[in-house]
């Protein structure tokens, strides 16, 4: 099984890196080359930064730090590099944060290089121009549940000790999360693979350590969120995602842990089909554009008493503070 679950990543990377290839860059935007956040060598201990064009150096922005999706076993800097560069268009500094996958690494791994990550923003951050007192964080799929999961090990330390991390380095004003994976058994959709898949994945975040590693019942969302107050959720979802049972099942989890969350569920197929993260991998669609701009209005709403930077077309040399949307 692990072979087949291999081989289905490695059909989606080759099928993302063609779509990549085809589709507009985002114009007026600056992209860093990979930074380093541990100097270990690692290619995969890497993140990027995206700003509009004429910002760098010159003025501090807001951050929307980004987890990428993948199954948690596929995935770098391309494979969200548009869509944060989408984002950074609208007046932010956009981080994208790559880690370690399955199955090079157990669970534990993963969380263990985003704390990397974080800490070098928290160090990094006057230097880099980032305002972290305006600070949001999204994920898509896997990447939602690594998000997700980050803030609930944040806020108890009982599951830092069990993951080996600090409090966390960095305060996050909301969250977004489109289509998200945060429950990992069943992991796929029923039918697709069958138990087996389960079982192989179960093998993979445990690691070595099998059966016996500390965070073998805190892996899921819904083993470690009760208790837990979140920041206000947006959660991002569509009919025509194959894995929308999984929003459903977060859904019903913050509904049940009275957690504040809103929801941007596209009930209908238009002239594409809105499929698992519509909005990541084809940015520049309708759907998708209404959808990044409605969860950029709902970072604001959580943080009302800023206003990201946009160029003043009048004057692209001078950049100027207006809401998202304002040119």
């Amino acid at each position: 099984m692990g072979s087949t679950l291999t081989r289905l990543w490695e059909h989606i990377e080759a099928a993302d890196k063609k779509r990549i290839e085809t589709q507009l860059r985002v114009p007026d935007v600056e992209t860093s080359t990979a930074i380093a956040y541990l100097n270990d060598g690692n290619p995969l201990h890497v993140l990027s930064i995206s700003r509009p064009k004429g910002t760098t150096g010159q003025i501090a922005l807001p951050v929307i730090v980004d987890i990428h999706g993948g199954g948690h076993m596929y995935g770098d800097l391309l494979v969200n590099r548009n869509y944060c560069e989408y984002l950074a268009s609208q007046g932010f500094a956009v981080v994208n944060i790559c880690y370690r996958l399955l199955p090079e690494v157990d669970l534990a791994g993963m969380i263990q290089d985003l704390w990397a990550a974080f800490e070098w923003l928290a160090q990094h951050a006057s230097e880099e121009l980032l305002d972290l007192q305006h600070c949001f964080i999204t994920g898509d799929s896997a990447g939602a549940h690594l998000s997700m999961l980050a803030l609930c090990i944040g806020n108890k330390a009982e599951l830092q000790q069990i993951y080996g991390t600090t409090a966390l380095p960095l305060s996050f004003k909301a969250l977004a999360v489109s289509c998200p994976v945060t429950n990992l058994m069943p992991y796929y959709a029923p039918g697709v693979f069958g138990t087996h898949a389960d079982a192989e994945m179960r093998q993979m975040f445990l690691g070595k350590q099998g059966e016996r590693a500390p965070w073998a019942h805190y892996m899921s969302i819904n083993e470690v969120l009760p208790g837990v107050t979140l920041p206000p959720v947006l959660v991002i979802g569509s009919a025509g995602d194959n894995l929308k049972f999984q929003t459903q099942a977060l859904l019903e989890l913050l509904k049940k842990n009275d957690s504040q969350y809103e929801t941007l569920i596209w009930d209908k197929k238009s002239d594409k089909v809105l499929g698992h993260v519509f909005n990541i991998g084809f940015w520049d669609q309708k759907e998708s554009l209404e959808t990044n701009d409605a969860m950029l209005e709902f970072f604001l709403t959580y943080d009302a008493e800023y206003r990201p930077c946009v160029i003043n077309p009048a004057d692209p040399d001078a950049p100027s503070c207006h809401a998202i949307g304002v040119q």
